[in-house]
């Protein structure tokens, strides 16, 4: 092979290389940051879901008492339209939660929830039709206290359940910065070797350049001494004289 045909075949490797490297290197951040925003972003969707459970336990209360103790048309009817729109709100949000949250303690939570919910519901449709029946129904006090203490219970679970899905955000972001920095080190050392792959191209690329000139220059001090002994030996004139 020429020296010439080497030389360019030596550097179109090192920049093939060095292409190969930087294609590798960029899917591999690419791919870490594309799995990192998918696990935030379905974490992000948890929290709103919590949140959405959380919200709607602290109006159900109020929505409680508007409709049973209104007696009005207009005000009961939107009272008992905030209700059933409260429930089924949460109802969706406890559903998709169960769904996503796949943990042991969150499922139970959820489980108590769903089953507090489901009495929460029914008491307030018992105090309903027993209005309906009875317009002169009153409803007792032991119905407040125990629907009060009902929504405290899943107030409390709301709450702990929001307050889970904020911690799994956050060591999930702890988890991924940490795998940032790995990608970020794992980069450096590809580049390090790429380097050093680099730097070994350029020395033997200069020793074969260097080993080629050296030959060369043999070869022309060679000739060159061959010629001079070649030539005949020249007299002086007055030698011979």
């Amino acid at each position: 092979m020429k020296f010439k045909t080497k030389l360019y075949t030596s550097i179109g490797s090192l920049l093939l290389l060095f292409f190969i490297i930087a294609i590798i290197l960029m899917k591999m951040l690419e791919q870490t940051t594309v799995n990192m925003n998918v696990v935030i972003n379905d974490l992000n969707d948890r929290i709103e879901m919590a949140s959405t459970i959380k919200d709607e336990t602290s109006r159900i209360g109020l929505e409680l008492s508007s409709m049973v103790t209104n007696r009005g048309d207009a005000i009961h009817l939107m009272a008992t339209n905030n209700w059933e729109d409260s429930h089924t709100k949460l109802q969706e949000a406890i559903d998709s939660l169960e769904q996503k949250d796949t943990e042991v303690k969150s499922q139970a939570l959820m489980a108590k929830f769903k089953t507090l919910n489901e009495s929460y519901q029914n008491m307030g449709q018992q105090a309903l039709t027993s209005q309906k029946l009875n317009g002169e129904f009153k409803i007792p006090d032991a119905f407040w206290t125990d629907s009060e203490l009902i929504r405290q219970r899943m107030v409390q679970i709301s709450d702990l359940l929001y307050g889970l899905q904020e911690q799994k955000l956050k060591d999930e972001l702890l988890r991924s910065k940490v795998t940032y920095n790995w990608a970020v080190t794992i980069i450096y050392i590809y580049l390090a070797i790429a380097l050093c792959i680099g730097i070994g191209f350029t020395v033997w690329i200069i020793r074969s350049m260097t080993n080629n000139l050296n030959k060369v220059t043999a070869v022309m001090r060679s000739a060159t001494k061959s010629d001079l002994d070649s030539l005949p030996e020249l007299r002086s004139p007055l030698r011979e004289s």
